[in-house]
């Protein structure tokens, strides 16, 4: 108040509202020099004051959150398809992003964005209870560890208000408990959309390796 007081509050900005589709390209292809291919599959999805928030950024913890998730398992583990392999949810206010993500040897480019078209088509499907468990107990760690951290007290209540939620670490653990499977399936459809989906691959990818990624991007 001392420094800040006296300033005009100004008038709200009011951005464009951006719509939850994604550009009308589905697939960037680029052919480049390098040992390896890089592979994003990206998907426009509704922003963190949506009502299905919560549990779309618990749905993002079940793909990507640790060794034992679905995407380091399918991806690097269990097939061994790329170096390694992500998922990241960046999020917005009227939408946010979803990227699915590997680096690979560019021969095996073509299985390795299959498997993670496979893992976003798949992904509100055959959830288990341990998997919710899992995150579930990651996340309410997570906030019972922000109680001795006045930083990251800070960082979780803020974003709460900046999403016009009641900020509160015990509502938000309340909120975590509440999340239940079929919220996660609901989400799964609302996210992984054909209209929100773009791909983009990047590496030493001659014309038959791109014709195939673009193939397997129009089919999802």
């Amino acid at each position: 108040r001392q420094a800040l007081g006296a300033l005009d509050r100004g008038a709200p900005s009011r951005a464009r509202r951006v719509r939850g589709r994604a550009a009308r390209r589905r697939a960037t292809l680029i052919d480049t020099t390098g040992s390896q291919a890089e592979l994003r599959v990206a998907f426009v999805v509704p922003g963190v004051r949506d009502r299905d928030w919560l549990a779309m950024t618990t749905l993002a913890r079940v793909l990507d959150d640790g060794m034992s998730a679905r995407v380091f398992r399918e991806m690097v583990e269990d097939r061994g398809l790329a170096y390694e392999a992500f998922g990241e949810l960046e999020p917005y206010d009227d939408v946010a992003v979803f990227s699915l993500g590997a680096a690979c040897q560019p021969a095996r480019a073509g299985e390795a964005l299959e498997a993670l078209l496979g893992l976003a088509r798949g992904a509100g499907r055959g959830l288990e209870e341990r998997e919710l468990a899992r995150v579930r107990t990651r996340a309410l760690f997570e906030i019972d560890l922000a109680r001795s951290s006045p930083e990251a007290r800070a960082a979780l209540l803020l974003g709460e208000e900046l999403d016009a939620k009641d900020a509160s670490l015990a509502r938000l653990a309340e909120r975590v408990r509440a999340i239940r499977l079929p919220d996660l399936a609901r989400s799964a459809r609302r996210m992984f959309r054909r209209d929100a989906l773009a791909v983009v691959a990047v590496g030493p990818l001659d014309a038959k390796a791109r014709r195939g990624l673009a193939a397997l991007a129009r089919a999802f």
